[in-house]
């Protein structure tokens, strides 16, 4: 942001100077010229006053002009027979040509390029010779000092916008400091830092500006923390039935039944203990957290055989690849492998056969599918809520969601032969 005020500042500082600069140079070069102009005018006008006066002819009149000359200044004046009386001059023969003939008063070009001017103004003496008078405009003296000017204005105007442009960079800081505090401070409320705060500064409008933020991120922290601790509470008064469901199970007449229900029962107890101690831990701590996707489906099927044993399901599982480690905690994934595994169980028919796979793709993600030879499923049920037996329809949604936040996504198909397949592909560390 510093380098854009800085840039805009330095446009604005370089189009004023320049709006100044132009019509300076224009006016320079103009005042210097017209001043040469008016000079030698002066100088032919004196020196044709005092020709006017001399009765003298010939080499007298030609002796008394030479005294009243000053060479140095450009002044000549040029004698009927074409004879000089002056300074070299250049381009004198044009000059020369003019004295011989008519010549009007005024200006004419002097040297091949005719850069140089001279004001010519014919007189005639009392003795009645015919001479003409010349003052030179001398353009390249003035040319010199005018380029000199030129080089100073064209410094101000590169000199002006810089300095202006390190200045403006300078003082921006007290401008945008503040507006980088706050970016900062929503940048760690992104990461999951709930207690990230900005100190208001800056003008008014910055400093209400911090206020509202420290304002809105306090109320977000509160309804998070009532949140957490609402499901924490929640998950707590869980526990009491999950205990009474375990001495149920153990007084079950039937020990393999007993253990099966057991088991479950203490499953189900792990994961009300997991959700109290989500709920209480901060989302930041989970930044980072990776799991092995193959470990983690292969315990998760394993959980679920028993069951499709009593179904009468063939459950398959099967791994390609080595590297398995997914942008995910385990907790989350083993979530996700239930949620679609507990779709099968309640949206098939007893005796659909389920199989499960683990893919590495190679400088890809690492992909988890689950197909069934089941009705299917259909696509609308991705939206969260959505579900066609009654059911909270949140599984996909959650399974979808975690997929995304590692960079994958989740897709649904329907493979040869019918049934459904869910296809799940998790970031790998630091590719998400």
């Amino acid at each position: 942001m510093r380098a854009r005020i800085a840039l805009l500042v330095a446009l604005a500082s370089l189009v004023s100077t320049a709006l100044f600069a132009v019509p300076l140079a224009w006016y320079v070069r103009h005042a210097y010229l017209q001043e040469a102009g008016a000079s030698a005018l002066g100088r032919a006008q004196s020196l044709a006053a005092v020709a006017a006066g001399l009765p003298g002819t010939g080499q007298e009149l030609a002796d008394e002009l030479s005294r009243q000359l000053v060479p140095s200044l450009g002044d000549v004046v040029f004698l009927p027979d074409g004879t000089l009386l002056g300074r070299r001059l250049a381009g004198a023969s044009a000059v020369r040509n003019e004295a011989t003939g008519q010549v009007e008063p005024g200006r004419t070009p002097l040297g091949p390029a005719g850069r140089d001017q001279a004001y010519l103004i014919p007189v005639a003496t009392p003795g009645g010779e015919r001479v003409v008078v010349a003052a030179v405009i001398e353009n390249h003296t003035q040319w010199d000092t005018i380029r000199r000017i030129w080089l100073a204005i064209g410094g101000a105007l590169v000199l002006l916008p810089l300095t202006s442009c390190v200045l403006a960079h300078r003082f921006g800081r007290s401008l945008v400091a503040p507006v980088d505090r706050l970016a900062s401070a929503a940048t760690q409320m992104a990461d999951g830092d709930l207690s990230a705060r900005v100190e208001p500064g800056g003008g008014p409008e910055l400093r209400r500006l911090g206020e509202s933020f420290n304002v809105m991120a306090s109320q977000i922290a509160t309804r998070v923390a009532a949140e957490r601790e609402a499901a924490a509470d929640i998950s707590h008064r869980l526990r009491t039935p999950v205990t009474a469901l375990m001495l149920q199970a153990e007084s079950l007449n039937d020990p393999e039944e007993s253990a099966r229900l057991l088991e479950s029962t203490r499953r189900l107890q792990s994961e009300v203990s997991q959700v109290i101690e989500r709920a209480r831990r901060p989302a930041v701590d989970e930044r980072g957290a990776t799991c092995d996707l193959a470990a983690v489906a292969r315990e998760q099927v394993d959980f679920w055989k028993p069951l499709a044993q009593d179904q009468d399901r063939r459950c398959a599982f099967a791994v390609n690849g080595k590297q398995h480690r997914v942008d995910a905690p385990a907790d989350e994934v083993a979530a996700a492998v239930d949620a679609l595994l507990a779709n099968v169980f309640t949206h098939t028919p007893d005796g659909s056969d389920l199989s499960v796979k683990v893919d590495e793709r190679r400088n890809g993600p690492v992909t988890l599918a689950v197909t069934d030879s089941g009705p299917g499923i259909r696509p609308e049920y991705l939206r969260r809520g959505a579900s066609g037996s009654g059911s909270s329809g949140l599984g996909l949604d959650i399974v979808a969601r975690l997929a995304e936040s590692t960079g994958g996504f989740l897709r649904i198909d329907r493979p040869v032969g019918g049934g459904a397949r869910v296809t799940v592909a998790f970031g790998r560390p630091g590719r998400a």
